[in-house]
């Protein structure tokens, strides 16, 4: 990765603003101290264009953002589940029912298929 730094000082740049906001997150710091270093990060950040987009919506999203900073949980794991139940959903154009379409979740989820066995 050095290598590419050399190439290009913007992408280092670029590499160590990202470092530095995934550091805010895996501390253990007070929702105050998270909001002044968040401040701190979109204030800098702002100078470089690839940011500006998404330094606004740290702004317009600063309150439910620093939220994570009470209790250090995420809807990543959801979202994450959803996502892959919609791609199952797009892969799964043509079964017939429902019940098809539940093997396919149990499937991919890795459940066992008990539950479905005596389903028709």
């Amino acid at each position: 990765m050095n290598k590419l730094f050399e190439y290009s000082s913007m992408l280092s740049t670029m590499y160590q603003f990202r470092e530095e906001l995934y550091s805010i997150f895996n501390k253990e710091i007070s929702v105050e101290e998270a909001a002044k270093k968040l401040e701190e990060w979109c204030e800098c950040a702002i100078f470089f264009e690839p940011f500006h987009s998404f330094v606004t919506t740290i702004k317009e999203h600063e309150s439910s953002i620093l939220n994570y900073f009470k209790n250090k949980r995420s809807s990543g794991p959801v979202e994450g589940l959803n996502n892959k139940v919609k791609g199952i959903k797009r892969r799964s154009f043509g079964f017939r029912n429902v019940i098809n379409f539940t093997r396919r979740l149990f499937f991919d989820f890795n459940f066992a298929n008990t539950y479905l066995v005596g389903a028709n």
